[in-house]
């Protein structure tokens, strides 16, 4: 059950991707606040919209996939167009990818 207003649109970071597992965790600012982690799924990225660890993107809130999932990123897209090659770059300079 979402305690935050569906349809909202929220700002978030890609916190960490699994690539083997095709998920990861986007960190926002929730309305009460707070830092707030939300799941993402490959399948909830907009067509041309790729994961980047660092990369804000633009995001909805939506229902897990059963009742005991807590809310995950849905309609999820880039909200920087340069956020993704600076995260990237930050990336190569630390001399890895997650």
């Amino acid at each position: 059950m979402s305690v935050f207003p569906r349809g909202k649109k929220y700002i978030g970071t890609l916190k960490q991707w699994n690539a083997k597992g095709f998920f990861g965790f986007l960190y926002y600012k929730d309305p009460d606040g707070w830092i707030t982690d939300v799941f993402v799924h490959r399948v909830n990225f907009w067509p041309g919209h790729k994961p980047v660890v660092g990369a804000q993107f633009e995001f909805e809130l939506g229902p897990g996939r059963t009742e005991e999932h807590r809310d995950q990123a849905i309609k999820v897209k880039q909200y920087a167009v340069n956020s993704g090659v600076e995260a990237l770059a930050k990336q190569a300079t630390q001399g890895g990818t997650q």
